[in-house]
C-alpha cells in the first residue's frame, strides 16, 4: 500500500517503482492488496524519468515498413550501421539504423530478398546469425539464416555487401562438404531451427533432438564442412533455443514433444529441460530441469543464463498468468517473473545490462524485469509494441537507442504487418491502477493534491479517478489534463469529483491513472506525487 499517516494517503516513487502486484490483471477489477505494486499497468514506464509516473515510448513505422513486409520479423543482427532481419516469410531485409528505414530496392541492391528453395513453396524465416565463414575459399563476416517450407528446410548465405550483396539460399545442403541432407532435410520440416555460434568458432543448428554443426573454416572444404550429429540430446525433445556460459558451455533449451506435432502445446504437461554441453563430450555433462511445458527463448545474462517457459499455472485465481522468466543461479533456474501473455519467441528478447526487456508473442506488450539503476528488481509492462497487435517476434536494440518492435494484426479479413521502434514520444493508451488501500474505518477525502514534473501543453492528456477495490465503481478527479505550466505543476483539489460532487466515504479503493490520445504525442503531464488528505467518516 501507499504511504498512509493519521490523515495522509501518499503515492510517491516508491510506488511507481514497485512493479506489478503478484495477482496484477490486464483490467484492475480485481482486489489486489498488499504492497506497493501497481494491479494494473499498460505501457507506463516509471524509469524513462526514473522515479515519476509516465507513459511508455510511442511505437513509430520504421519507412517503408508498411511497403517490404510480407510478415513480421524474427530476429535480426546488426553489421555496422546495417541490421540484417529474418521474417516469419520469405523475405530477409536490411535495415538502415541511422536513417530508420527498411530498404526498398528490390531491382537494384536486392533488399528485400526473397528466399527461394528451388520449386518449394510455403518458405517461412526461423533465425539468423552473423558467422565469418568460407564460401568458394574466401572467409567474411557473413549472414546466414535457417528456413522451413513445404517440403524440407535449409540455411541460407548473404556476404553483406552494400551495393551488390550475393545470396545462396540453399547453401548448408549444396555447398559444404558433405552438406546438410537425407534424412535431415525432410525430417526437419516445420521444427524451429535455432542457430549460434559457439565458444570453439563453429556454428551449431538444432533440428529436434539433432545438434547439428557447422565449421566454417574447415580445411577439407572451400565451403566449409557439415558436421551431421555434433550432439544427440534424448529423443523426443525438440531444441527451441541456444545461451552461452562459461567456461566454454553451450546450453541447449528443449521441450518434450508430448503431442507429436512437433510445435508442442503449452496447455498439456511436457518436459522442459536444459542440456548442458562443453563442446566435446559425446553427451552434456550436465542436465536441468525446468518445470514446465514448454521453453521458447534463453539469452546470455550477467555472467549466466536464462529462459522463458511456459505452460504450468502459478496462481489458481489466474489460469492465463502461465509463463515465466527464469534465470540459473549456478544450480537450478530460479523462477524470478511470472506474466500474461505468450512467452517470446526467439529473437523477442533484448538484454542491455541488468534490464531485461521481451515482446510477449501472443500481443504486443513489452515487459521489462530489472533495471540499470541499482534498485529493487521489478516486473513492468513498460511499452507496446503497436496497440492491436494480435502477435509479435522481434524485439531488439540496435545502435544506442533504436529498440525495434515488429508485430502483426488480424482484423478477420486481411493481415496487417508493423515493424516499430519505440524510442520516442508517449504512448496514447497508458494505464497505472494502484494496489488496494485498505483502511480500518470509512473515511472522507478532504484534498487531493497532484504534483508534475516539469512543463506541458499539446500533448497526451491525463486523467485521474478513484475505483472501489474491484474497479466497478468510478469518481473522475482530474478529467483530459493536457496543459501543465509553472502556474499548476501542483494542482489542489478540495473533496470533488469533477461533476462537483462529493466523493463517497471509501475504506477499500484504489487509485488509477491514464493518459490519453490528446492532441499530440511529443508532452504529457508527469506526475511526481499524489496526496489524499482525510478524515474519519460520520457514514
Amino acid at each position: 500500500m501507499p504511504t498512509i499517516t493519521k490523515d495522509k494517503i501518499i503515492w510517491d516513487r516508491k510506488d511507481w517503482l514497485a512493479g506489478l502486484h503478484p495477482q496484477y490483471t490486464a483490467t484492475g477489477h480485481y482486489a489486489q492488496a498488499g504492497g506497493n505494486y501497481a494491479a494494473t499497468q499498460r505501457c507506463f514506464n516509471p524509469f524513462r524519468f526514473l522515479g515519476y509516473a509516465c507513459p511508455g515510448y510511442n511505437p513509430t513505422a520504421v519507412t517503408n515498413a508498411s511497403i517490404v513486409l510480407s510478415s513480421f520479423i524474427r530476429n535480426g543482427f546488426n553489421n555496422d550501421k546495417y541490421a540484417y532481419l529474418i521474417e516469419n516469410g520469405a523475405k530477409i531485409h536490411r535495415y538502415d539504423i541511422i536513417n530508420n528505414s527498411l530498404l526498398n530496392d528490390s531491382a537494384g541492391v536486392g533488399f528485400p530478398h526473397t528466399i527461394a528453395h528451388g520449386a518449394h513453396t510455403t518458405i517461412v524465416g526461423n533465425d539468423c546469425v552473423l558467422y565469418n565463414h568460407k564460401v568458394g575459399g574466401t572467409s567474411a563476416m557473413r549472414y546466414l539464416y535457417s528456413f522451413n517450407d513445404a517440403t524440407d528446410w535449409d540455411i541460407g548465405t548473404c556476404d553483406m555487401k552494400i551495393s551488390t550483396p550475393t545470396f545462396d539460399d540453399d547453401f548448408m545442403s549444396t555447398a559444404p562438404a558433405t552438406p546438410l541432407g537425407a534424412p535431415y532435410l525432410t525430417g526437419g520440416k516445420g521444427y524451429p531451427h535455432p542457430l549460434i555460434v559457439g565458444d570453439d568458432d563453429i556454428l551449431y543448428i538444432g533440428d529436434r533432438n539433432y545438434l547439428h554443426a557447422y565449421d566454417g573454416k574447415n580445411t577439407a572444404d572451400s565451403d566449409g564442412k557439415f558436421i551431421e550429429k555434433a550432439l544427440i540430446i534424448p529423443e523426443g525433445y525438440i531444441i527451441t533455443s541456444f545461451a552461452k556460459i562459461r567456461p566454454k558451455t553451450l546450453c541447449i533449451f528443449a521441450y518434450y514433444d508430448s503431442t507429436g506435432t512437433g510445435t508442442g502445446e503449452a496447455f498439456f504437461r511436457g518436459n522442459v529441460k536444459c542440456f548442458f554441453w562443453n563442446y566435446l563430450d559425446l553427451d552434456p555433462f550436465d542436465v536441468e530441469d525446468l518445470d514446465d511445458n514448454i521453453v521458447s527463448e534463453a539469452f546470455e545474462y550477467q555472467g549466466t543464463v536464462g529462459c522463458f517457459t511456459s505452460g504450468r499455472p502459478t496462481d489458481i485465481a489466474n489460469a492465463t498468468k502461465n509463463s515465466k522468466l527464469k534465470i540459473y543461479d549456478g544450480d537450478k533456474f530460479v523462477d524470478v517473473a511470472y506474466f500474461m501473455g505468450g512467452i517470446p519467441i526467439r529473437g523477442g528478447v533484448d538484454v542491455v545490462g541488468r534490464e531485461i526487456k521481451w515482446l510477449e508473442s501472443s500481443g504486443g506488450k513489452i515487459f521489462s524485469y530489472n533495471n540499470n539503476f541499482g534498485i529493487q528488481p521489478s516486473l513492468n509492462i513498460i511499452g507496446e509494441s503497436y496497440g492491436a497487435a494480435t502477435a509479435s517476434g522481434l524485439l531488439k536494440t540496435f545502435g544506442s537507442s533504436a529498440l525495434l518492435a515488429s508485430s502483426y494484426s488480424y482484423d478477420e479479413s486481411n493481415y496487417y504487418y508493423y515493424c516499430n521502434t519505440v524510442n520516442s514520444g508517449y504512448y496514447g493508451s497508458s494505464i497505472y491502477t494502484s494496489s488496494m488501500v485498505e483502511l480500518d474505518d470509512n473515511v472522507e477525502i478532504t484534498e487531493i493534491r497532484v504534483k508534475f514534473l516539469g512543463d506541458a501543453t499539446g500533448g497526451r492528456d491525463f486523467t485521474m479517478n478513484i475505483q472501489d477495490e474491484f474497479g466497478t465503481v468510478t469518481k473522475t478527479i482530474i478529467s483530459n489534463l493536457s496543459t501543465i505550466t509553472a502556474k499548476n505543476r501542483t494542482i489542489t483539489i478540495p473533496g470533488l469529483t469533477t461533476d462537483g460532487k462529493m466523493i463517497p466515504s471509501l475504506r477499500r479503493f484504489k487509485i488509477a491513472l491514464t493518459w490519453g490520445l490528446g492532441s499530440g504525442a511529443n508532452q504529457t503531464p508527469i506526475v511526481s506525487k499524489i496526496e489524499m488528505t482525510y478524515k474519519p467518516s460520520k457514514y
